[in-house]
């Protein structure tokens, strides 16, 4: 696999989008006797950062004969897109379907997919809208412990990956996002390619054509042939993914790593003693997050995850208070869980956050039994919030404060 590099890419730079309820033909199932409070869910699709598409056609089934969505929507956001939600849907049944018609632009591609899910990938969306999860409520008086406050998924997303596969999350911004154990494959179609000419829908003055053909659409767009640009002269929000095209095509293999789960579980260490966590959060390869205040709900972690890429946590060490952040580097960590787990098959890893020297350095590793794989390359910060301020890092700011090469890999 060719080397990738992270994108220091810190909020989604997502369009807004009106959704609406519409009638719809299919023969979706409904589920019966259900609770708002269960299904107040919106509709949402999304795209590895470096892989935008614009949607043409978007509505998410539910219910009998319903459906809820948009179209002509630009997206360059990430997979799972946990910052990214609509508030105003409500939706009384679970979701039951997707109709999709999306332009992959780095691909020069269209896709398309009409949807009615299974009976049992039903159930399980129910399933898992109807336990929710444990979040934090309010705060006690006077320390860091937090009331337990119940609550449920507000968002169903829908991920457009290069080559037409879909995956489908359940989320609830900055608290929790999780995969569903389905998807589906789109077909390539070339039935827009002439409506194409003359604008997206929604675009002004349909009846001009903007464009001479369908490779003169995708040429503008990704600033080649007669569009030619220097990436110096391509707007900011979309440079990296030129850059990113320009260099490696569309490596349709990426996502393999992203979506391989392994058995292991993530434990911190200050001086070979466990820390006191009052909060920490995770962000997964595959899209998936989670949240967890220990005194509320320890329990909300991702069974089996894939690969992190970063996380930020809040302790108490003895006098210490503060926290880390911590940023893995993405060809390193694919490497180590490969190696580590080809080399112990059936042993359940631990990843472990360790400070020593009284918080002068920090690591992380993959503990495998008795064997230890360091993460060389993960970018770490711990701060002192009461007293010393920063007191270890591997890496600095840039000039505009942003951290650089982090947050997502190359294929989320």
């Amino acid at each position: 696999m060719m080397m990738h590099l992270f994108l220091g890419v810190l909020l989604l730079g997502l369009a807004g989008a009106l959704f609406v309820a519409c009638g719809n033909h299919s023969k979706n199932k409904t589920i019966e006797n259900a609770s708002p409070k269960y299904y107040a869910w919106s509709p949402r699709p999304c795209t590895p950062h470096n892989f935008h598409i614009r949607t043409e056609w978007f509505y998410v089934k539910y219910g009998n004969d319903r459906a809820a969505g948009a179209s002509s929507i630009f997206f360059r956001g990430g997979i799972g897109m946990d910052e990214c939600c609509l508030d105003d849907g409500i939706y009384d049944t679970p979701p039951t379907g997707v109709d999709i018609t999306w332009f992959s632009q780095m691909e020069r591609k269209c896709y398309k997919a009409e949807i009615d899910f299974t009976e049992k990938e039903i159930a399980m969306i129910d399933a898992l809208m109807k336990q929710g999860f444990e979040m934090a409520g309010d705060r006690r008086e006077g320390d860091d412990q937090y009331e337990a406050n119940h609550t449920w998924y507000r968002c169903f997303f829908v991920c457009c990956l290069p080559g037409g596969k879909l995956h489908f999350y359940l989320g609830t911004p900055y608290e929790r996002v999780v995969e569903l154990d389905f998807t589906y494959q789109a077909e390539e179609t070339h039935e827009l390619d002439e409506s194409l000419c003359y604008g997206l829908r929604g675009m002004m003055h349909n009846d001009v054509k903007y464009w001479e053909d369908v490779n003169d659409f995708y040429d503008d767009y990704l600033y080649e042939g007669k569009h030619y640009k220097e990436l110096d002269s391509i707007a900011e929000h979309l440079r990296d993914a030129i850059k990113y095209h320009r260099e490696h095509g569309v490596p349709y293999d990426l996502w393999n790593d992203y979506f391989t789960r392994y058995d292991y579980h993530i434990e911190f260490e200050w001086e070979e003693e466990p820390l006191a966590i009052i909060s920490d959060r995770w962000w997964f390869a595959n899209g998936e997050m989670s949240q967890r205040f220990r005194s509320a709900n320890p329990q909300n972690m991702i069974s089996k995850p894939t690969p992190p890429t970063d996380l930020y946590t809040w302790f108490k060490a003895s006098d210490f208070y503060g926290h880390f952040r911590v940023f893995f580097d993405e060809e390193e960590t694919f490497r180590i869980f490969k190696q580590a787990y080809s080399e112990h098959p059936n042993t359940s890893g631990v990843l472990k956050i360790v400070v020593v020297e009284n918080g002068k350095r920090a690591e992380a590793r993959l503990q495998m039994g008795d064997a230890s794989y360091r993460f060389e390359k993960a970018m770490i910060e711990l701060e002192d919030h009461d007293k010393r301020g920063r007191i270890f890092s591997n890496f600095e700011y840039d000039e505009e404060g942003a951290i650089p090469n982090h947050f997502w890999f190359t294929g989320n």
